[in-house]
């Protein structure tokens, strides 16, 4: 189930709800901890944020359909019910961006629903360390702003 996006007024970041599985949170918490292992720590809704920022639409595509043919197989899927619905502030070009992969999912019949496209990115198989390096990249061009130094930064002007 998502929800409605809400614009949040102070940035350009749009809250937006997700469902996430069981099976979607725990390999959430292995990616935060092989990303802990090479000294990036972020909050896991930090996280999606910066995986669905720094993943392009064409790979972010790809990992959507290599995600429901697994589930098709029969090799990869929800088990159960709806573990938790989080929320997270995306860029509104991000936004913009799972909307765009949506439509195009879609339109070759695929499931197009943005909760499936950010489960399909949290257990994709990544290469830890190009990753690390990606978040870091993001954290450092768009520091979470709940964080002391996004707060310092911000009263600098």
């Amino acid at each position: 189930m998502e929800k409605k996006r809400q614009f949040t007024p102070e940035s350009a970041d749009e809250r937006v709800g997700f469902s996430f599985y069981e099976e979607d949170l725990k390999a959430l918490g292995g990616l935060l901890g092989a990303l802990r292992a090479r000294r990036i720590r972020v909050p896991r809704t930090y996280l999606v944020r910066a995986l669905v920022h720094v993943v392009s639409e064409d790979e972010m595509f790809a990992h959507a359909v290599a995600r429901y043919r697994q589930e098709q197989a029969g090799k990869a899927g929800p088990a159960g019910e709806v573990e938790q619905h989080l929320a997270f502030n995306l860029l509104s070009e991000d936004v913009d961006k799972l909307g765009r992969i949506g439509d195009k999912l879609s339109e070759q019949g695929f499931r197009s629903v943005r909760s499936f496209i950010i489960r399909s990115l949290i257990h994709a198989p990544w290469e830890l360390d190009s990753l690390a390096r990606l978040v870091g990249k993001f954290q450092n061009e768009h520091p979470d702003p709940r964080s002391r130094e996004a707060r310092a930064r911000k009263q600098r002007g």
